[in-house]
C-alpha cells in the first residue's frame, strides 16, 4: 500500500475500532458506536440499505425506520423524537426548492456556447435540459422527443472543451439525448409490449435493457415498502415469465455463444434484478411486523468503540435511535450533522443515539481522509 511502510491489505479488528475512533474525532462525533460480525442486529431490524434508521420508545416498541439520507426523512425522525421526549414539533422549513432559480434553457445554452471551458455553465445546462425535459416527459411525450432532437443538435455543434475535468463532464453530456430518448421509450411503451419484443429478441441487449427499466417503473420503491405483498405478486409474474424466455432460446438461437450469452443475461434479470426486489420486498414486510408489534432487541455481542460496552439496563427507559450505517457510504455521512445535532441537543433530555456498523477490513484513516486498501496487482 502506497505510503505505509508495512504493506497492509486488510485491518485488523483492533486497527479498524481505531480507524473508526479517528472518523469519530474528525467529524466530532459524540454518540456510542458499535461493530458487528455476524448481523444478527441487522437482520433483526431488516437492514437492506443504509442508512437505516430506527427509532425506538422508552417502552421498547420500534415507531419508526426510514433509510436513505434524505432532509424529509431526518424532520420525521427528528419531530417523533421531540414528541417522545415530550417536547413541541419543530415548525416546517420553507420551500428551499422554491427558492431555488434554474436558468432557462436558453440562457444556459448560451453561456455554455460561449464558456465551452466553464464547468459551472455545463451544470447549468444539464440541469436546465433535465428539468424540462422531465416536465414534458410524463405530459407530452412528443414535445419531449422534440426537445431532445433539437438539444441534440446544440450539443453536436459545441466545441469540445480543452479542460481535461470540463471534457469529463462534456463527455457525459454528448451520451444524454440517447438516454432520455430511451427514457421516452419505456414511458410511452405497456410493459406488455416491451415483453413481445423481449420474447421475439432475446439477444438485443436494448430490449432486455428496456424491459428492465419498464419493469422498475411497474414496481417502484413506493410499491415495494407500502404494499410489498402486492411488488411481490408483480415480482413473482415477471420470474415465469423471463423462466419462459430462458427456456426457449435455444429455439430462438442457434449459435452456441450466443445461447450461452443471452441464458446468461436471462439468469440475471432473474437472479440478480428480481432477486434484488425481492430481498428489498422482504425487508419492507420487516419493517411493518416491526412497526405494528416490533420489540427493541436484546443488545447482542457487540465490539464497541468508544467507550464501556452498553447493557439492556442502560437502555431502559430511554428513547434510543439506532443508525445502522458504514464509512464508505456517502448517504451515511450526509446523515452526520444530524446525528451530531441530535446527540447534543436530545441526549441529555434521554435519547441514546447508537451507530452500528460492520467490519469491512479495507478502510482506513490516514492523514484526515477515509482511504481504502488495495491489494498489489499482479505482475502478467
Amino acid at each position: 500500500f502506497v505510503g505505509c511502510t508495512t504493506p497492509k491489505y486488510e485491518l485488523s479488528e483492533r486497527a479498524e475500532q481505531g480507524m473508526l475512533k479517528n472518523f469519530a474525532k474528525h467529524y466530532n462525533l459524540h454518540h456510542r458506536f458499535a461493530l458487528q460480525r455476524d448481523r444478527e442486529i441487522s437482520t433483526y431490524y431488516g437492514v437492506l440499505g443504509i442508512p437505516q434508521m430506527v427509532l425506538i420508545d422508552q417502552k421498547g416498541n420500534v415507531r419508526m425506520i426510514k433509510v436513505g439520507s434524505g432532509e424529509q426523512n431526518a424532520r420525521d425522525l427528528e419531530n417523533l423524537t421531540r414528541e417522545l421526549l415530550g417536547l413541541s414539533s419543530l415548525k416546517e422549513p420553507a420551500d428551499e426548492h422554491n427558492k431555488t432559480t434554474t436558468k432557462s434553457l436558453a440562457d444556459s445554452r448560451n453561456i455554455l456556447r460561449n464558456n465551452p471551458n466553464d464547468l459551472n455553465a455545463y451544470n447549468d445546462y444539464m440541469r436546465s435540459f433535465s428539468a424540462q425535459f422531465y416536465s414534458l416527459l410524463n405530459n407530452d411525450s412528443d414535445k419531449a422527443e422534440t426537445l431532445v432532437n433539437q438539444e441534440r443538435e446544440f450539443i453536436d455543434s459545441l466545441e469540445k472543451p480543452s479542460d481535461e475535468k470540463v471534457n469529463f463532464t462534456y463527455q457525459r453530456l454528448l451520451y444524454t439525448p440517447t438516454n432520455y430518448r430511451t427514457l421516452i421509450k419505456v414511458e410511452t411503451s405497456s410493459l406488455d409490449e416491451l415483453k413481445i419484443d423481449l420474447e421475439s429478441n432475446p439477444e438485443s441487449s436494448t430490449t432486455r435493457r428496456l424491459y428492465q427499466m419498464k419493469v422498475s417503473r411497474e414496481i417502484p420503491s413506493s410499491l415495494i415498502y407500502n404494499t410489498p405483498a402486492a411488488a411481490e405478486k408483480k415480482v413473482q409474474t415477471e420470474k415465469k415469465f423471463l423462466e419462459s424466455i430462458r427456456s426457449k432460446v435455444t429455439e430462438k438461437i442457434k449459435d452456441p455463444d450466443s445461447i450461452e450469452n443471452v441464458t446468461k443475461a436471462i439468469d440475471s434479470l432473474i437472479e440478480r434484478y428480481l432477486g434484488g426486489i425481492e430481498r428489498r420486498i422482504a425487508s419492507a414486510k420487516r419493517h411493518q411486523e416491526l412497526l405494528t408489534k416490533g420489540k427493541i432487541m436484546p443488545l447482542p455481542d457487540l465490539d464497541w468503540v468508544n467507550g464501556s460496552a452498553m447493557t439492556d439496563e442502560d437502555l431502559k427507559g430511554k428513547v434510543v435511535l439506532l443508525d445502522f450505517w458504514a464509512v464508505w457510504c456517502g448517504p451515511c455521512i450526509a446523515t452526520i450533522p444530524h446525528l451530531r445535532d441530535w446527540h447534543e441537543n436530545y441526549s441529555d433530555k434521554g435519547l441514546e443515539v447508537i451507530g452500528v456498523t460492520s467490519y469491512y477490513k479495507r478502510y482506513d484513516w490516514q492523514d484526515g481522509k477515509l482511504v481504502r486498501l488495495e491489494a498489489p496487482k499482479q505482475a502478467k
